[in-house]
């Protein structure tokens, strides 16, 4: 098994090069993982993982996979205007 494996970094074949633009008309290359390996990548470092750090990581990725803000919003002045919901005042009269 080569090196590369067995430390879960990245190989060559992980990797691409990206042009990026930097000031004054210079071009900088960069590598970057595609997103299909990145997905293995993260997937490779999840299976290494604690099972008391899983709960947790589910947390955050359900976290990170909710609908914007704006969108959000959206959905609750949609559901107010339907008449859902409960006016604050009635809940809370010391406001």
């Amino acid at each position: 098994m080569d090196r590369a494996r067995t430390t879960n970094s990245p190989t060559y074949s992980d990797l691409c090069w990206t042009r990026v633009p930097v000031p004054r008309g210079r071009i900088a290359y960069h590598f970057v993982m595609s997103t299909v390996e990145l997905r293995r990548k993260i997937k490779r470092q999840i299976d290494h993982l604690p099972p008391k750090r899983l709960a947790s990581l589910a947390d955050y990725v359900q976290f990170l996979n909710r609908p914007p803000l704006a969108q959000r919003l959206a959905a609750a002045e949609k559901a107010i205007a339907s008449g859902k919901g409960i006016n604050w005042r009635k809940v809370r009269s010391d406001v």
